[in-house]
């Protein structure tokens, strides 16, 4: 069978090509296109774009479970502290437990678990373990209370039982201690004997002291704070010393009312009676200040035409002690009988010169009743006595020599020490002084006596800016007692005082009252009339009445 077609060329396969293709397509035989089998080549697909919308949904997913987690954690800090533990946190936790343990509680300057314990819960205030072993400690210092207690070691007891008391607050057993305390410290004291002589004292006047009836009465109530007796005791030395400070201030005698105002604040403060008393020292006070400005101008202008110490009645010295008796810190009067000193040792010099020893002596035996330290008064009377020596011819003795070195030596040690005014008879004033006694004109004393003041008034500024007010204050009397003109005097002073101020303020602000009264008392006294002074006194009151 012949199987060839009939006419025509043998078919063939014509490889597929697409180009040209629209232009021309190519038809085969079975009317499908021509194409050509290329190898196929491999190339990275494209990718596909990641659909906006499902990204945003993943994103706020994560946030929100991070939001979750860190919330749980700062809710739930003891697991975290779990798997994360502290190293510092959990030592300390040890170091308590151990010390707890061993009976080593801590407190009142000794270390133990209360310092371990309070230290975690520092860095961590929540801290149930710290806060357990708080617990633990003070019903260990409440067990050591009782135990003191019965040893019969009561001021031991008491520190424990103040402790205990800190850490566990009021409970019904800490009572029981605190009650068993007070009843042994009363039979000690044999407390009916006691009330007996408060109330002894109370009726003879003696209110104050350490055996008046304030502080018997005190001394009860320290034990048996309830003690209805020694309450009413104490207020009736309160209406005592409030009648005696009326008293002062009828006769216009301020520094007895102050004292006794003074007094009263620190027994009662919030007697009722104070305020009352108070405003009329005040009032007091205002009056005095005219007076006394009225006197001082008087004694100056009679200083000025030299009637220094007479006539009677009618002299400046007069004037000037009768300012400061009323009024003991009155900077002015102080300054003028220094003037008046001075006057005296010009007259006495004056008197030297001319020849006139006895009278030259007289006046300076007046100055050394009113500046007995001054050292021009010292120089002046070394040459009196240097001219009672020429006019009898004593002349020095190998061993009057040899004392006088030996004195010169002691008197620099004393210098050195700061030895300037004290201890009577040892200081370095007194001995210069011995010296110039043997040998008035010994050049060596006389020109350390003269320069005491400088190193005086060095020392002052020195503790000033040190911080020690109380040692500043003994160095400005001194100085005072040596020259008691030197123009140095008021500016320390001033500075001293400001100093004390504001000691008095911090101790105000930090609710220390008694502090911020004896600071202030410290000011008074060097400028009473100060406007800063009573200020912070009309503070100190005002607080005291609404507490």
């Amino acid at each position: 069978m012949n199987t060839q077609p009939p006419t025509g060329h043998p078919p063939t396969r014509t490889e597929p090509h697409l180009r040209g293709t629209r232009d021309k397509p190519l038809v085969s035989e079975d009317e499908l296109p021509h194409f050509r089998a290329e190898p196929r080549k491999l190339s990275p697909s494209p990718k596909r774009p990641l659909h906006l919308g499902k990204s945003w949904r993943i994103l706020i997913l994560l946030v929100l479970l991070l939001l979750s987690a860190g919330s749980w954690v700062y809710t739930h800090p003891q697991y975290l502290a779990r798997l994360f533990p502290n190293t510092r946190l959990n030592r300390l936790l040890n170091q308590g437990t151990q010390a707890l343990a061993a009976g080593h509680l801590g407190g009142n300057g000794h270390k133990g678990a209360l310092d371990d314990y309070r230290a975690v819960l520092i860095m961590d205030p929540d801290n149930e373990v710290a806060r357990t072993g708080l617990t633990k400690v003070g019903q260990a210092e409440l067990k050591q209370a009782g135990l003191d207690l019965t040893a019969g070691h009561l001021e031991q007891a008491s520190v424990a039982l103040n402790s205990a008391r800190n850490l566990l607050g009021a409970t019904p057993e800490l009572n029981q201690v605190q009650s068993a305390i007070r009843a042994q410290r009363a039979k000690q004291l044999k407390l009916a004997e006691l009330v007996d002589r408060a109330s002894q004292a109370l009726a003879d006047g003696h209110l104050n002291g350490p055996n008046g009836a304030a502080a018997l009465y005190n001394k009860i109530l320290a034990v048996d704070p309830d003690n209805a007796v020694a309450q009413h005791g104490l207020h009736q030395v309160g209406s005592a010393i409030a009648t005696l400070a009326l008293t002062a201030l009828s006769q216009k005698n301020t520094p007895q009312a102050t004292t006794y105002i003074d007094q009263l604040t620190a027994l009662l403060p919030n007697n009722a009676q104070l305020p009352e008393l108070r405003a009329q020292l005040v009032s007091l006070q205002q009056q005095n200040q005219i007076q006394h400005t009225q006197s001082l101008q008087q004694a100056h202008q009679l200083l000025t035409h030299g009637h220094i110490t007479h006539p009677p009645g009618g002299n400046a010295l007069e004037i000037y002690r009768a300012v400061l008796q009323q009024d003991p810190g009155n900077n002015a009067a102080q300054a003028g009988l220094a003037q008046v000193a001075t006057a005296l040792i010009v007259q006495a010099q004056a008197n030297l010169e001319t020849g006139h020893l006895r009278t030259a002596k007289d006046l300076l035996t007046e100055v050394q009743a009113l500046t007995p330290h001054s050292a021009r008064l010292a120089a002046t009377q070394a040459q009196l006595e240097q001219r009672l020596a020429r006019r009898y011819q004593i002349k020095l003795t190998p061993a009057q020599r040899v004392r006088i070195r030996h004195l010169l030596q002691r008197a620099q040690r004393a210098t050195r020490q700061g030895h300037y005014l004290l201890p009577p008879g040892a200081s370095a004033y007194d001995l210069y002084r011995q010296v110039l006694v043997l040998d008035g004109h010994n050049t060596t004393a006389l020109g350390k006596l003269a320069a005491l003041p400088e190193q005086v008034a060095k020392q002052t500024t020195t503790a000033l800016d040190a911080g020690k007010l109380k040692h500043a204050g003994n160095l400005l009397s001194t100085l005072t007692q040596l020259v008691p003109t030197d123009s140095r005097l008021t500016p320390l002073r001033n500075h001293l005082t400001q100093a004390w101020l504001q000691r008095a303020t911090h101790a105000f602000n930090q609710g220390q009252i008694r502090l911020a009264h004896l600071a202030l008392n410290q000011a008074r006294k060097l400028r009473p009339d100060d406007p800063q002074v009573r200020a912070l006194s009309l503070r100190l009151q005002n607080s005291t009445v609404t507490q």
